[in-house]
């Protein structure tokens, strides 16, 4: 009923201005089905997208006008070997159009919200990341970037950063505007945190990570990725069609890849979840 009502407004609209311009009569003007359509879902679009990766770095950044916030944690243990949560957040904002140039975005990371570690209690760790990323076209972009360019905390000293170069491209499955299904991939190399690990050495050249999701819906998300060394999959969720806030919940190494390899800390697959919220101005 709504979408109905929404439909008769726009053509009573365009009525009212061809008949006060006198140009013609509305009819000869009479939207097409499919241009009603495309009204609709303009009018219904949330106000966020599901996200398309979980552990791994994207081809599409922040532009100019653009800050977003995001708070997360997984399982994991503490120092006693007791089940414990690691938590994060992070917030960053976007500079330049990557539409008609380049986009520069700087990240800052809190990594220690928990006191689950020696001289980890709240905010005493933390790392700085930066992206520069370009569009290619209207559904892909490439990006390079690196991740703890700078750090603070005791535990991140000597950390070198992770350098990566991602490209993603979305793939329209779907002509219904207003369930829009979409495949997107994202495929890329880096060093340090993506580079493969074995029995605690890391290898001498760069590691390959890969993500790909499935937009099952517009506020729907389904995303499986390889960080280098171990997977994740998880779903991701826009909950509020009104609000730009994303809910993705997730199972992090999923393959039960050994710390000494470069799995997570205790070796398990771990449930992870994030909250992420985004601005434009």
């Amino acid at each position: 009923m709504l979408k109905t009502v929404k439909i008769m407004s726009a053509g009573l609209l365009a009525s009212a201005a061809l008949s006060a311009t006198g140009v013609a009569s509305a009819a000869g003007y009479e939207l097409s089905d499919d241009q009603k359509r495309a009204i609709v879902a303009l009018l219904t679009a949330p106000k966020a997208a599901p996200g398309i990766g979980i552990g791994v770095p994207t081809g599409f950044g922040a532009g100019s006008g653009q800050v977003y916030a995001a708070i997360g944690g997984t399982t994991t243990e503490d120092a006693g070997g007791d089940s414990d949560l690691d938590g994060s957040a992070s917030i960053g904002m976007g500079f330049g159009d990557a539409n008609e140039f380049l986009a520069l975005e700087i990240q800052a990371n809190i990594i220690s919200l928990t006191d689950n570690a020696p001289d980890s209690d709240f905010g005493e760790e933390g790392s700085f990341s930066a992206k520069i990323s370009r569009n290619v076209g209207r559904t892909s972009a490439i990006s390079v970037g690196a991740e703890n360019i700078s750090t603070w905390g005791d535990s991140l000293d000597g950390t070198d950063p992770s350098a990566y170069i991602a490209f993603t491209t979305v793939k329209a499955l779907s002509d219904n505007p207003s369930n829009p299904l979409t495949f997107s991939f994202t495929i890329g190399a880096g060093t340090e945190r993506f580079q493969e690990v074995d029995n605690n050495v890391t290898d001498s050249g760069p590691g390959v990570f890969a993500a790909a999701a499935l937009a099952v819906h517009r506020q729907v998300g389904l995303i499986a990725d390889y960080n280098g060394n171990y997977a994740s999959a998880g779903i991701s969720l826009v909950p509020l069609r009104s609000y730009p806030l994303t809910v993705t919940l997730s199972a992090v190494n999923v393959n039960g890849v050994d710390a000494a390899d470069g799995g997570t800390a205790t070796g398990d697959t771990e449930f992870g979840g994030s909250l992420g919220y985004s601005w434009n101005f």
